[in-house]
């Protein structure tokens, strides 16, 4: 999973959709980092003197439905790194839903100040692991659904309940999650500069179509105007393709439209990945989707 830069379809997951000996590894601490557009940057906590890595191996089973089907992995601590073991023994995938196994993982951010959570997850052989971050109410933060690996990332989280759950959409693969958090840098972040405009969740936002993923008998697809506009086609087997269009606002990463008979709906964007009400998966084409 690229954490929170992740981007995993959406997965039926029961009734929703959804890491002990150790060794010494002295790493010296994180810098701060710089400020972002449009604020002036933050200064950096005191870097931490080193951390340990603690190997888990995974323990079936773990495929939820909810937090307690899945393995708990504890509080995680800024000077202990996670590092998870196991195997997806199925994958697949037959159209409309993912029908391979899930290994969920739930894990705890401490209270107090926000931190940085990163991860990575590789895998043997050359299955398509996907994996997908769920906050306390098990509606999806980040994934991704891409076939290169290993997947990679880190980003701001705050404190709660999380869990992190590994598919395959097509084989078996034995693989490994490696999990750290810290809470700040040594160093002075940066002045920020200006902002210009508003936000834009990135410009993926506005780069072709977003169609439903999986499509399956019913089709629908949107493509975001950077001037507030929308268009918009469904379609099925029965009526075709019927276009439609309507408004939108933005304050990232949350996008409410409007339809132009009036009916609302609420979006997410999160690195790359599109998602309406928190469940529906919209994955990107760089022309129309069908």
């Amino acid at each position: 999973m690229r954490v929170l830069h992740l981007a995993a379809p959406i997965v039926v997951f029961g009734s929703i959709v959804v890491i002990a000996c150790s060794s010494t590894v002295n790493n010296a601490g994180p810098g701060g980092s710089s400020g972002t557009s449009g604020t002036s940057g933050t200064s950096g906590t005191s870097g931490s003197s080193g951390t340990t890595t603690q190997e888990i191996s995974e323990q079936e089973p773990n495929n939820g439905p909810d937090f307690s089907g899945m393995q708990a992995l504890g509080t995680l601590s800024t000077t202990t790194t996670l590092k998870v073991t196991g195997k997806l023994e199925t994958g697949g995938n037959d159209g409309t839903s993912y029908t391979g196994d899930f290994d969920g993982f739930a894990f705890e951010i401490p209270s107090g100040a926000s931190g940085k959570l990163s991860v990575t997850v590789d895998w043997e052989g050359n299955a398509d692991v996907d994996a997908i971050v769920y906050d306390a109410s098990l509606k999806p933060v980040s994934g991704n659904n891409q076939t290169t690996k290993p997947i990679t990332g880190s980003d701001t989280i705050a404190a709660g309940k999380y869990a992190i759950v590994l598919y395959s959409k097509d084989s078996p693969a034995d693989w490994t999650i490696t999990m750290s958090y810290s809470t700040g840098g040594g160093s002075s972040g940066s002045s920020g500069s200006s902002g210009a405009g508003g936000p834009t969740c990135g410009a993926d936002l506005y780069n072709g179509w977003w169609g439903k993923d999986p499509c399956g008998a019913s089709c629908e697809q949107y493509k975001f105007g950077e001037g507030g506009s929308f268009n918009y086609e469904s379609w099925n087997a029965a009526s075709g393709t019927i276009p439609d269009n309507g408004s939108f606002t933005i304050a990232c990463p949350n996008i409410n439209v409007t339809f132009s008979g009036g009916e609302t709906a609420s979006f997410t964007v999160q690195n790359g990945v599109l998602y309406r009400d928190g469940s529906q998966k919209y994955a990107r084409c760089n022309d129309k989707c069908f």
